[in-house]
């Protein structure tokens, strides 16, 4: 999945929990992290449920329903979430990725529920009880009131992992990170990359340089040779009365004079890796040092975008408070809640009202809802709608792959094969390759010529993927049909307690 890589252009169980993590203080989050970390994500969702913006307009009961569902895949039981990956310059597949939480106090993490919501099982390592997730790896209770969620693949560095969790370690990870986590304060979210060596520099300069940005200008040579020393960025949002955003880029020389510049050219990154945000093209720009900082309001649409970057699993403990028995969910109640899960994506994605320019920079967040679709809980839903499911979340990776400039003929019957972790030789703006899979890649000398082909292919998809939205929505109807035979109600209307 390339959702880690975007934020670099822009993570017997019935005893009740007594937490020793301080709010304030992530030091025994971050230092369960590895530490060869260099991407990093932080999200405080207790507190920005009850934030000032998050009371007024309901978040905590709207998560609680589903509401966000579609986009917001951290269950309402997390307190504070750290995940941490090392990502390399030409990943465009999954990143193994660890990651550590709070769960909100009186919350109990059961293996056997979460392995049941999961699909998954539970296994022993390390001297304890975990639950392996086929989605995303393994679970784990910790130290202080801690779960931890580690890759899947080798039981080992499991073991030795979960064993040093129980040590007193220092945070491990860089110290750019680090520096990034004092910097956000109480940031209720931060996506942090520390970039330094991660990619060739003389790649980024040609790129800056043959761009349509610097195109005839006269301190071309300049900016592309600040794009040279980038260093990091940081992404920070707090929400209070409105949900503000800082996205800080750290270089190795003073930005100056040419703030201006580096904006339009960040903005030209986000475009070409489908990671645009609407609200970023009208944010304050300004210099600060080595540092261009990016200052924007964000839509409530635009936090569900950024949230797709951090997926964790939903545990059954969010379903079944302490002392609840586990009982069988009704077909429907279950089957309402994955179909309005859908529908609130479809709703965010369909491109009606919103600017051709937008929506054709909008790659990125379509694979990423597709790779949430593949990961919505299924225990009791109906047959039907997980076969919509999988169509939907494949036509969105065929559209994806349409906004990139590749061109694909499927029937929405072929939309199931498109499975996660497939990815067709494309062109990467972050190595300036174009190759079928990571480290099988070749030079491209002509960045401009890539651009324009890419550009002409994607107007000329244009029509191919209206013909795929006009499937999505057939698709749907006939579910809601087949639901209404099943079930003798229609699943998008309000629940009257089915």
């Amino acid at each position: 999945m390339r959702s880690t890589f975007a934020c670099f252009v822009l993570c017997t169980a019935f005893l009740r929990v007594s937490f020793a993590v301080a709010a304030d203080d992530l030091t025994p989050l971050l230092s369960k992290l590895p530490s060869d970390t260099n991407t990093l994500s932080i999200i405080r969702l207790k507190a920005m449920l009850n934030s000032p913006r998050g009371v007024r307009e309901n978040w905590a009961q709207k998560y609680e329903a589903g509401y966000l569902e579609g986009a917001l895949t951290i269950p309402p039981v997390v307190d504070t979430l750290a995940i941490g990956a090392e990502v390399g310059a030409g990943d465009n597949g999954d990143v193994p990725r660890v990651a550590v939480f709070t769960l909100a106090t009186q919350v109990k993490f059961d293996p056997a529920k979460v392995a049941l919501r999961q699909n998954g099982r539970t296994e022993y390592v390390g001297g304890q009880m975990v639950v392996f997730s086929p989605h995303y790896g393994y679970l784990a209770q910790l130290p202080s009131g801690m779960v931890g969620l580690f890759p899947p693949g080798d039981r080992q560095q499991l073991s030795k992992w979960l064993r040093g969790s129980k040590e007193n370690r220092p945070v491990g990870f860089a110290e750019y990170l680090q520096d990034a986590v004092k910097k956000a304060g109480e940031a209720h979210i931060l996506l942090a990359i520390d970039a330094a060596e991660m990619g060739d520099s003389a790649v980024a300069k040609k790129w800056a340089a043959e761009s349509m940005v610097l195109e005839g200008k006269p301190q071309a040579a300049a900016v592309s040779d600040i794009v040279g020393t980038l260093i990091g960025v940081r992404f920070a949002a707090t929400v209070g009365d409105e949900l503000l955003a800082k996205i800080t880029i750290d270089f190795g020389s003073p930005v100056g004079e040419h703030a201006g510049m580096l904006h339009a050219l960040f903005l030209a990154w986000l475009a070409e890796t489908g990671a645009s945000l609407d609200e970023l093209r009208t944010a304050k720009a300004s210099a600060d040092g080595n540092s261009l900082v990016l200052e924007t309001p964000l839509s409530n649409r635009s936090l569900r975008r950024v949230m797709t970057l951090l997926q964790v699993p939903t545990l059954a403990a969010a379903d079944h408070p302490a002392g609840q028995s586990v009982l069988p969910e009704a077909d429907v109640t279950a089957s309402r809640r994955y179909f309005n899960a859908i529908d609130e994506i479809l709703s965010d994605l369909n491109s009606q009202g919103r600017s051709k320019e937008s929506y054709e920079q909008s790659s990125l967040w379509h694979d990423n809802y597709a790779d949430k679709i593949d990961l919505f809980p299924t225990v009791n839903v109906a047959p039907e709608l997980i076969h919509f499911g999988a169509v939907v979340s494949g036509t969105l990776r065929a559209m994806s792959r349409s906004l990139e400039g590749e061109p694909h003929a499927l029937d929405v019957l072929e939309m199931e094969k498109y499975s996660r972790g497939l990815y067709q030789p494309r062109y990467s703006v972050q190595t300036g390759a174009y190759g079928p899979v990571p480290g099988m890649t070749w030079h491209v000398a002509n960045f401009s010529d890539i651009r324009r082909n890419q550009n002409t292919a994607v107007r000329d998809g244009a029509n191919q993927r209206d013909a795929l939205w006009g499937q999505i929505r057939a698709a749907r109807e006939k579910v809601l049909g087949q639901m209404k035979l099943k079930f003798k109600v229609d699943l998008t209307a309000p629940s009257t307690g089915n």
